[in-house]
């Protein structure tokens, strides 16, 4: 094991690291992408779509059972011997408190996704019920456990999988933080080193293409719906385009002076506040509604999941003879949480230098599983609670659009209370807009930790290149205003960056193996 002031010179020589003529060569990559997106938006995305559904359509099960076999290493690391071993030296601390960690990871994890989908998923699976769905009684049970299933432990088992192989090789073992240090660290003498270097550039770069588009991807979901929430605090018709680009702008130079300040100031900050409100949130709805109806959702959704976890979990579930519908939701939530593993498992290891293996899986795994799984039952249970007692239109609301029945249904809750809907419905754009930023600044810190070879503080000339091109990618998404495209747009990378991954999982089962062997 690499010694710590060891570890520190090599911290120290990452620092003077430059990008390199490959990852000049990504980024121009990128800006002709970010440039055919503007100009043939419609083309650009059809395309994409088109080569993703095929490829889905050959590869739904190999996906599916990546996933699974990524939650069962998490259950056999965090529970065997290995689960003592420590990201670092044997009697190193944490870098940061357990709040502070929790709120980082969860931030860059899915927090946006969880303001945007709160609500719309559940109302989306109540009223085209998922497979399995064999009577009226399980319709609501049933639309909890698709949603729970799609954001819990599969997805979580992925970052926390991929920010383990990081955290390991180089807090261990002085490997680059990055996929291509995994890669020549632990397969070295497996395969030839000049086969391991070109394997690792090729990781890198497929890396900083799936984190852009990812995450390019979110930022257009995030405009779309906090413009519609601005409307409707503000209680007016806001011209679409101007709005679009006053969000896309604003959240651009927010995220970007955040990354450049780093992550014990602007990231570290907006992260814990974000959580915060979130939670501030979710009580006020929670207070504001039928709490036994949310409580009743909470208990017979987590029932339900846990009886479809096992089925679901090795097979694609088919509706009326056909997949369309595992395709369109599960197995895109699963590329798209594979396209956000290594933004997400760079961060993730970056923020858990001093843990043990068994507390970062804990962390990892179960804290934002269990948040997610509240969340879901609280927004999703008391909405639908309310558009049944008042026979509301939500469900139409949310087939049409799904940005409309959020802030439409914060409107009008609670009656008692005029004032609280619309405090609430500002609250939700705030929430929205930080977690927004707190993904993206994540992003484009980490993205300039890849362009520099692993180097743990980036420049800022990296950060703002990686960065602006985010931006400029999503605007270029904004012209097609559709969720479901972004949504396609968001797992191009995916796909092939999940054969690189997987060579990053075998080569941490071979290290860990070997370091069983030598206790």
């Amino acid at each position: 094991m690499l010694r710590p002031s060891l570890l520190t010179l090599k911290a120290a020589l990452n620092k003077n690291s430059r990008p390199t003529a490959e990852f000049r060569a990504t980024a121009v990559l990128l800006a002709l992408t970010c440039a055919l997106v503007l100009l043939f938006p419609e083309w650009f995305t059809n395309t994409i779509g088109s080569a993703t559904s095929q490829a889905m359509l050959w590869l739904d099960s190999a996906i599916l059972w990546f996933a699974t076999a990524m939650l069962l290493l998490c259950l056999v690391l965090g529970a065997g011997p290995w689960g003592r071993l420590r990201l670092g030296a044997e009697h190193e601390t944490p870098e940061f408190s357990t709040a502070s960690w929790l709120a980082m990871l969860f931030a860059a994890g899915m927090g946006s996704g969880l303001v945007f989908w709160g609500v719309a998923e559940p109302l989306t699976h109540f009223a085209n019920p998922p497979p399995g769905t064999n009577d009226a009684t399980a319709r609501q049970s049933m639309a909890f456990a698709a949603t729970f299933f799609h954001w819990g432990l599969h997805a979580w088992a992925i970052y926390a999988i991929a920010g383990l192989a990081i955290a390991w090789f180089t807090y261990r073992q002085g490997a680059a933080e990055s996929p291509s240090g995994v890669l020549q660290q632990g397969l070295s003498g497996l395969l030839p080193a000049g086969l391991l270097k070109a394997l690792g550039g090729l990781a890198d770069t497929l890396a900083i293409l799936a984190v852009v588009f990812g995450v390019a991807a979110a930022l257009a979901n995030g405009t779309i719906l906090l413009h519609e929430g601005l409307g409707q605090a503000s209680g007016r018709t806001l011209p679409q385009a101007a709005a679009y680009v006053i969000i896309l702008l604003s959240m651009g130079l927010v995220f970007l002076l955040s990354a450049m300040s780093g992550l014990r100031r602007g990231i570290r900050w907006l992260s814990s506040g974000n959580l915060l409100l979130a939670l501030l949130l979710m009580c006020l709805v929670f207070v504001s509604s039928d709490q036994n109806a949310i409580l009743q959702d909470l208990w017979q959704g987590i029932g339900q999941y846990l009886r479809i976890l096992p089925e679901w979990s090795l097979q694609p579930q088919e509706l009326d003879g056909s997949r369309s519908w595992s395709h369109g939701w599960t197995i895109t939530y699963l590329l798209w949480w594979i396209a956000w593993a290594p933004f997400v498992g760079v961060f993730i290891a970056r923020i858990s230098r001093g843990r043990s293996v068994r507390a970062y899986l804990l962390g990892v795994l179960a804290v934002p599983v269990l948040f997610s799984i509240c969340w879901f039952a609280v927004l999703g249970g008391a909405a639908l609670a309310w558009n049944a007692e008042h026979q509301g239109n939500l469900l139409e609301l949310v087939q049409a659009d799904y940005t409309a029945p959020l802030f439409a249904w914060l409107g009008k809750l609670p009656a008692e209370w005029a004032r609280l809907g619309s405090v609430m419905i500002w609250m939700a754009c705030l929430l929205l807009f930080v977690f927004l930023v707190t993904s993206a600044d994540s992003a484009a810190y980490v993205l300039g930790m890849l362009s520099e070879q692993g180097n743990p503080y980036p420049t800022q000339r990296s950060t703002l290149l990686w960065g602006g091109l985010t931006v400029v990618l999503a605007a270029g998404l904004l012209a097609r205003d559709s969720a479901d495209v972004n949504k396609t747009v968001a797992i191009a990378g995916a796909i092939p960056y999940a054969f690189l991954l997987l060579l990053q999982v075998l080569a941490l089962i071979r290290s860990l193996l070997a370091e069983l062997r030598r206790k």
